[in-house]
């Protein structure tokens, strides 16, 4: 992993472990929502595609399956008004640095193109270029 791609995920769980303890959240809740954080950016980095919705879809079921005692799907571990503080902190941090998290954890892909023409009558060389006058 690269120095700058280290350097983006501290900063990215500092700032929520930051989140945690201004909301006055206890141990469990800060645990689970720092892999919560790390489930969801994980799921958004599996592709190079710009899938917000679908990033923002998984973050709404992963943080209601935290919200709601279903067992064994579910535990009660925040309150609607914290999933609410959450959802809120995710849109105005990861959300709007989306497109900075994609360009950096995202491999870059280069395409070489090399063309060759098989077929042609002539070729053009430099010479014939100069023999008819044009250079």
């Amino acid at each position: 992993m690269t120095q700058l791609r280290i350097r983006v995920l501290m900063d990215l769980y500092v700032h929520t472990l930051l989140f945690c303890w201004q909301r006055g959240f206890n141990r469990e809740q800060t645990s689970v929502l720092l892999s919560i954080v790390k489930a969801i950016h994980a799921n958004n980095m599996e592709t190079f595609l710009i899938n917000i919705d679908d990033t923002f879809t998984y973050c709404s079921e992963v943080l209601l399956c935290h919200s709601a005692r279903r067992p064994p799907y579910g535990v009660d571990l925040f309150s609607s008004e914290q999933v609410t503080q959450i959802s809120q902190y995710f849109v105005k941090t990861y959300f709007q640095h989306y497109t900075l998290y994609k360009y950096v954890f995202t491999d870059q892909v280069r395409l070489e193109l090399s063309l060759s023409y098989s077929g042609t009558p002539f070729d053009l060389h430099t010479e014939d270029c100069v023999s008819s006058g044009m250079e």
